[in-house]
């Protein structure tokens, strides 16, 4: 039973410390504003429909000059540079959460998984904001960072004492 209350303990934290992250970039470097809905009024004459009257009738669409930026667009382009760090900040996050979870395994080893599991959901969550800004390097920045974590925490955790164990 206590080994049952000690892994839900640690999954909480994992869950907490990620939550804690994701929620702290989103407070303190918030997402930029989305445009508000204009009217471009339109810029050639109207065409009178087929048999109507004067009042019903199709207006022509903007031809966009090269002075005309659609707002959206501007958006879309800001969105993926914030994902972009929001990816960055996050893969530092983990990277500290995971060390701070290694440190804790020769001093606390009860809170210890809680931390480098959290650590691998930030991972994913920079990975999910990375993938939105479309910069395969990032990506491919996060990927590499995440398996050399996973790797040394495998083998402190899992492996450490099972080789020293097997050399003597």
């Amino acid at each position: 039973m206590q080994i049952f209350v000690r892994i839900i303990y640690n999954l909480v934290i994992a869950l907490l410390v990620s939550f804690a992250v994701g929620f702290g970039i989103s407070v303190f470097y918030p997402a930029p504003p989305e445009p508000a809905q204009t009217y471009i009024p339109p810029c050639a004459p109207t065409i009178p429909l087929n048999g109507a009257s004067n009042n019903q009738s199709i207006a022509q669409p903007c031809s966009t000059g090269s002075g005309y930026v659609d707002p959206y667009l501007k958006y879309q382009s800001d969105l993926k540079i914030y994902y972009g760090w929001v990816g960055e900040i996050g893969m530092a996050f983990a990277v500290i959460f995971a060390v701070v979870g290694i440190l804790l395994y020769f001093k606390l080893p009860f809170f210890s998984p809680g931390f480098t599991f959290g650590a691998l959901g930030i991972f994913f969550y920079s990975l999910n904001r990375a993938v939105s800004s479309a910069n395969s390097r990032l990506e491919f920045a996060i990927v590499i960072v995440a398996l050399i974590m996973v790797l040394i925490e495998g083998y402190i955790f899992f492996l450490r004492g099972k080789v020293n164990n097997t050399s003597s």
